[in-house]
């Protein structure tokens, strides 16, 4: 494990820690479900865009803090061609778990950035049923608006870095309603 591996993890452990006695009052739990159009960036490829639908659950533990996981899946895919040969690029599934420091700009009005860990798979398709999937995680962060419509309801919109490794980047820009129970 790297030292920026083990300081993540550190910063992580201590949140937990610090959050623990606040949590039992103040807990919140929602649900949000988004859209994600994605950038996929690969040196030597021109950029990919496939999109995910996404479901993420979370919870307030305190005034300023949240605590987020989320489960992905592909519902389009992006097609490219590289030295004459035609390549499509799919996201199977991904997995993620994040810290959520949030600032309440207005009542029903958030801003807020999120830090954690992400883990992706995908495929590429070629030509006579040719494919390879392969799977990578990295550090995940981003920044996002939330904002209340209707009730309890809120609508959001993210941009997240979710992979930033060897040359190869994946990118998204999400929408997406919360709702709390």
């Amino acid at each position: 494990m790297n030292v920026t591996a083990k300081k993540f993890l550190a910063l992580v452990f201590l949140s937990f820690a610090g959050a623990t006695n606040a949590a039992e009052s103040s807990t919140k739990t929602y649900f949000d479900l988004s859209y994600g159009q994605l950038t996929y960036k690969e040196s030597g490829l021109s950029s990919l865009s496939p999109s995910i639908i996404s479901g993420t659950f979370g919870s307030y533990v305190y005034d300023g803090l949240a605590f987020e996981g989320f489960l992905a899946t592909g519902v389009s895919d992006d097609s490219v061609t590289y030295s004459g040969v035609p390549l499509t690029l799919k996201v199977d599934s991904a997995v993620g778990f994040y810290v959520k420091p949030y600032l309440r700009v207005s009542e029903g009005t958030e801003v807020y950035a999120k830090v954690g860990y992400f883990r992706g798979r995908l495929t590429v398709s070629a030509p006579r049923g040719l494919s390879d999937s392969t799977t990578g995680s990295d550090v995940s962060y981003g920044v996002g608006l939330s904002t209340r419509v209707g009730g309890s309801v809120s609508v959001f919109a993210e941009y997240m870095s979710y992979y930033d490794k060897s040359d190869t980047t994946i990118r998204g820009l999400n929408l997406g309603v919360k709702i709390p129970f």
